[in-house]
Formats: C-alpha cells, structure tokens, sequence
C-alpha cells in the first residue's frame, strides 16, 4: 500500500484532468501534453506566438504545429484568426470542448456590447477561464 501526502503551492502548478494525461499516445502525444498544460498555465488575454511557444517548450515550429493539430483534433483548443499573425485560441477539457469554450467567450462579448461594456451578475454562468491569444 502506498499513501501520498502533499503540498502544493496553488499558484505555481496547472491543474488539468487526469484524463488527458493518460489519452493513448497515438492521439496525444507527450509534447502535445506539454504544450497543451503550458497553454493552460497562462492567464487571459497574454498575448504569445509560435515563436515564443518554440523558446520555451524547446521544439521547432513543426513540432508547434503538429502538437496543435494533435490538440484540435481531439477539441483540446480551438483557434481564431484575428489579424494576420494573430490568433484567439480557446483551450477547453475533454469534458468541455474548446469550441463550446469559444461560444461561450463570444456570448459572453455579446452581453457586455449590449451592456455597454458593464458586466452583470450573472458573469458566473459564462465563468471560462481558458481563451489565449496565439
């Protein structure tokens, strides 16, 4: 028997479903699963490109591109393109997908034009925590 006792620092660790750590690697592979934990680690709204994802994870854009791909086709993240070199990208769960992530976020931005950029009590009903720009 083996018992586990920890303590973690809340704000230095990504939490993230035990589900997607154990996915067959013939859907996710190992730096797929990095970059999708990296992603999830950033707050809202930073803005990153491939290039800085490509520092930091250490892996060359091929390998940026292949890991997103991987993460789309399982609906991990979801991308929308903004300007040339910029992209939205909405991270979601197996649970949740990141396309109803996104729904979700452009709901969310409909209310506060019809609000007038005022946020009502109700923002908890649309409380998602994972849109990045890319």
């Amino acid at each position: 028997m083996q018992i586990i006792r920890k303590q973690l620092a809340s704000d230095k660790y990504t939490k993230i479903e035990n589900s997607i750590c154990v996915l067959d690697p013939k859907e996710l592979s190992d730096g797929g699963l990095r970059l999708y934990m990296f992603l999830a680690s950033l707050k809202n709204g930073i803005e990153v490109t491939d290039t800085y994802l490509m520092l930091k994870l250490q892996k060359s854009a091929r390998s940026i591109l292949k890991y997103k791909q991987e993460l789309k086709k399982l609906d991990l993240i979801c991308t929308t393109k903004v300007q040339s070199n910029m992209y939205f990208i909405y991270i979601g769960t197996l649970e949740r997908g990141a396309t109803q992530v996104k729904c979700t976020w452009e709901l969310e931005q409909e209310r506060e034009k019809c609000n007038g950029g005022r946020n009502g009590d109700d923002q908890e009903e649309f409380n998602t925590d994972r849109a990045r720009y890319i």
